[in-house]
């Protein structure tokens, strides 16, 4: 049987149409006898696409492309015998932008974008839901490819990202403490599964319905921590049950989380140097609390998750709550996070941002996001803070 809201099973018959299979009564009254069937994926999948799209003149449009798409019914999708659906998307994607961005100048990036992120329909798989950004750079000539980023450069960019900042807003589950392990994430992503499959309306998982969830987070499934988890069901019904949920695992997680190497040194250090640090966080107030009351840190804030989880990033929200707090504008200010969330809700704000990543794939998921100063280890910015 197909897991509900994940996959489905269209089927047919000689003597009848392709219809999605009833769980309950998966012969309809029949005897059972051999059919055709097809098993289909209701998760969302996302692609990302570089695209060169002409201008009105000679030079060029660079694109990013970011694609979401999941399957809304399962019956049309099979029936169209689709295949390579990222491909079928993408191009449909290029010649509708194509025919856009031909009437714009290539001087004018924002309103060739505006009209492109506005202006494709039409879909060529039917059965599909589609969602779509494309953000706009344009070139006159070919761009040399890019060089290696040097893991020298990157840090380096990192000291000088926080030697000039005047205040420092600090992720609490990495670069101040390891709540989750990558066991213990798994763990706590399955205790958050079983809520859902404990409070799904049964009428639309026995219908095969997929789950309303966020095409930013779920679209990178498998869940690889429960904060990606609760993201991706801001918007669900299930939302506050999980948010509930994930705060009494948070909790019971804080007494044996691990501090991470240096990281209580360097808030003492920046406070010490007459910057103000403040702790900002996906995880639940409580639990932050929690976890850093008993360290006595010379803290200017703490601000954990609030009840609404459309406020969850990559929304601003919480960073915004921090300066606010500091009366202090984002740009003269710096961020340490260590999610691609955390980068993004930096970006919309123009925050700069330095990336903690211990582990070699997780560097690389962040440099891929866009960040350019990253480090696998505080020691350098220890170090830098200390020398003044």
């Amino acid at each position: 049987m197909p897991t509900p809201g994940r996959a489905a099973v269209v089927h047919t018959r000689a003597d009848g149409p392709l219809t999605v299979l009833d769980p309950i009564r998966p012969y309809g009254g029949r005897a059972p006898r051999a059919e055709t069937y097809y098993t289909v994926d209701l998760t969302v999948q996302q692609a990302r696409h570089r695209l060169s799209l002409p201008s009105s003149g000679k030079a060029e449009f660079t694109a990013s492309a970011e694609l979401t798409w999941r399957v809304e019914d399962p019956v049309a999708f099979v029936r169209s015998g689709a295949t390579g659906i990222s491909a079928l998307l993408r191009e449909r994607l290029r010649a509708a932008a194509a025919r856009i961005t031909g009437r714009h100048p290539a001087r004018r990036p924002g309103a060739a974008e505006r009209a492109v992120n506005d202006g494709v329909r039409d879909w060529p798989v039917p059965g599909l839901a589609v969602t779509y950004t494309v953000r706009l750079g344009a070139r006159s000539e070919p761009e040399p490819a890019p060089a290696p980023r040097s893991p020298v450069t990157a840090r380096h960019r990192a000291v000088a990202a926080l030697t000039g900042a005047a205040h420092v807003l600090i992720g609490f589950d990495g670069p101040l403490t390891r709540l989750f392990a990558a066991h213990r994430a798994r763990t706590a992503v399955l205790t958050l599964l079983e809520v859902v499959a404990e409070n799904r309306d049964p009428e639309s998982a026995l219908a095969g319905l997929p789950l309303s969830v966020s095409p930013w987070s779920a679209a990178r499934s498998p869940f690889p921590h429960p904060l990606d988890l609760l993201r991706a069901f801001a918007r669900d019904p299930l939302g506050p049950s999980l948010r509930d949920r994930l705060e009494e695992l948070e909790l019971a997680a804080v007494p044996d989380a691990p501090m991470t190497h240096r990281s209580l040194a360097l808030v003492r250090a920046l406070h010490t140097s007459g910057r103000r640090v403040s702790v900002v966080s996906d995880v639940s107030s409580r639990a932050v609390q929690h976890g850093v009351q008993s360290y006595r840190l010379p803290l200017a804030g703490v601000h954990g998750r609030r009840a609404d989880l459309g406020l969850l990033t990559p929304n601003p929200h919480c960073l915004l709550r921090a300066l606010e707090h500091l009366g202090a504008p984002a740009r003269t200010g710096v961020l340490l996070g260590s999610s691609v969330a955390e980068l993004t809700a930096a970006q919309r704000l123009n925050l700069p941002f330095i990336g903690f990543a211990p582990s070699a794939d997780a560097r690389q998921l962040l440099q891929d996001a866009g960040a350019e100063a990253v480090v696998g280890t505080l020691e350098p910015l220890l170090e830098a803070v200390r020398a003044g």
